[in-house]
């Protein structure tokens, strides 16, 4: 895994990216964004290369965007998680504070029903973290 930052508080955001590995091995990588595609910080698996992460950045933005005009044009209020499904593994993208995306690729194998719960107990520190991080940053 390779760690890469564009943040204020480098150190903080990689530590913060690091437990949430540590505490769910079916996660192989994690990346936050901000809604327009700019990368922030990432610990990403070694085969995504340096020069392909402001597309992948970009890519995470458009899904979590086309994800939210869906939901709020089926009036189901706002996006609060997005995942795609591919032969490789998953995609999940989740809307933190303050503009930012926290991107979690989730291996083939993975059991969402475990990773989501996990989400749902991890929330508010997760949120708490990258919070104070976009504060930091901006």
């Amino acid at each position: 895994m390779t760690w890469r930052s564009f943040d204020y508080d480098e150190e903080f955001t990689e530590q913060s990216l690091r437990k949430i590995l540590q505490r769910n091995p079916d996660i192989e990588g994690l990346a936050v964004v901000t809604v327009d595609g700019r990368h922030i910080a990432s610990i990403l698996p070694d085969w995504i290369n340096e020069e392909s992460i402001a597309l992948i950045s970009a890519s995470f933005a458009e899904c979590a965007t086309l994800a939210s005009n869906l939901t709020h044009q089926l009036g189901q209020g706002s996006l609060e998680t997005a995942y795609v499904k591919s032969k490789f593994g998953y995609v999940i993208v989740r809307a933190l504070m303050s503009a930012r995306l926290l991107v979690f690729l989730c291996k083939p194998e993975a059991k969402l029903g475990l990773i989501f719960s996990r989400l749902l107990r991890e929330q508010n520190r997760t949120l708490t973290i990258f919070y104070s991080c976009a504060i930091l940053a901006e």
